[in-house]
């Protein structure tokens, strides 16, 4: 007969307190920025989207080229937000192209984030 030895494990668990979780929209514009901000805690951005996703999200007075494709999007925008907002109070990113490049030129674009403010 064989013995299974079995050796205890130990699991830590590492508790986040989440004080808030918010979305924000900025249609893209080199003059529109983008405000991050945790009253309480430091910013974690949990998605982010710089491109279209449907064809409403900032359409009012668009043509409706400008808002058809909604498979638009900019790998890495994420990364970007997090690179540049993650563990500060407050952050500021302009929604362009300029910043993020162009995803699909032709389309009118903007950027979606969300975060969790988290106590440090």
């Amino acid at each position: 007969c064989m013995w299974l030895e079995h050796t205890p494990t130990y699991t830590f668990i590492s508790v986040i307190l989440v004080v808030s979780t918010e979305k924000v929209i900025t249609c893209a514009s080199s003059s529109n920025v983008q405000h991050l901000s945790c009253d309480m805690g430091v910013i974690s951005v949990q998605a982010a989207l710089y491109g279209r996703a449907d064809n409403e999200t900032c359409g009012e007075g668009r043509p409706q080229q400008q808002l058809a494709n909604t498979e638009c999007s900019l790998e890495g925008t994420v990364d970007i937000l997090k690179k540049s907002c993650n563990g500060k109070n407050s952050c500021t990113i302009e929604a362009s192209n300029s910043v993020f490049g162009d995803p699909c030129v032709g389309t009118y674009k903007y950027l979606e984030v969300a975060y969790t403010c988290i106590c440090k």
